[in-house]
């Protein structure tokens, strides 16, 4: 319970810029096309900011400790 808060405030933030994101392309233009805002280009722009965002603000709360960042190394060096 006591590192529960980190990913709630990460999820609020996350919601909150797919929110406006989300927002964004019904009036936006690629290429000079207008953007249906249920698009799969949207969906996967906005999938990849969401994990970026979701996993940049767990960071800046310091939610990750050393042993995750091993445990990501030796992924890694599998792939």
């Amino acid at each position: 319970a006591r590192y529960l808060w980190r990913p709630i405030i990460a999820s609020a933030v996350m919601g909150v810029v797919i929110w406006f994101g989300r927002t964004y392309f019904e009036n936006a233009f690629v290429f000079n096309w207008p953007v249906v805002a249920t698009s799969a280009f949207n969906l996967v722009v906005l999938m990849i900011v969401g994990v970026v965002v979701y996993g940049s603000v767990l960071a800046i709360l310091r939610f990750f400790k050393a042993d995750d960042l091993v445990f990501v190394k030796s992924l890694v060096k599998r792939a």
